[in-house]
């Protein structure tokens, strides 16, 4: 890689990796012909560098592209619906009745979302989907 790099005239480079909240992996690289050359020690464009690919990231996430969004983590709009209210402590019949559809359709989303989660009730995708910003 730094071999490839340097034929073409690469000489100066760093990388910045980043875990989203989703549990995606993405990273940010910066290369050049030579050191650093402006009013910014190193460190400085470290930190600005990590803040640029934090951003980059955080957006691709919120606009859902498949870069960042696992599969498994992708969810429909009513499944995230029914994510919410569960989280809310609705039971199904309740997110059912404010959703106007069937317990059973409730209950059948609830069943993709745990498959997705691969957790064994609602309570902990509800949870899981809190702690990692989903909802």
């Amino acid at each position: 890689l730094w071999d490839g790099a340097r034929e073409h005239g690469l000489r100066k480079g760093v990388t910045q990796c980043l875990t989203l909240p989703n549990h995606a992996q993405g990273f940010l690289s910066v290369s050049g012909t030579s050191h650093c050359q402006g009013p910014f020690a190193e460190d400085e464009l470290e930190m600005r560098l990590r803040t640029l690919t934090e951003l980059s990231l955080l957006t691709l996430l919120r606009l859902e592209d498949e870069m960042v969004m696992p599969p498994e983590m992708k969810f429909s709009r009513r499944e995230l619906e029914i994510l919410k209210w569960t989280a809310e402590g609705k039971t199904s019949a309740e997110v059912a009745m404010i959703l106007s559809i069937s317990e059973n359709t409730v209950n059948f989303h609830q069943k993709n979302m745990q498959r997705k989660f691969n957790a064994p009730n609602k309570t902990q995708i509800a949870c899981y989907a809190v702690a990692t910003g989903l909802i």
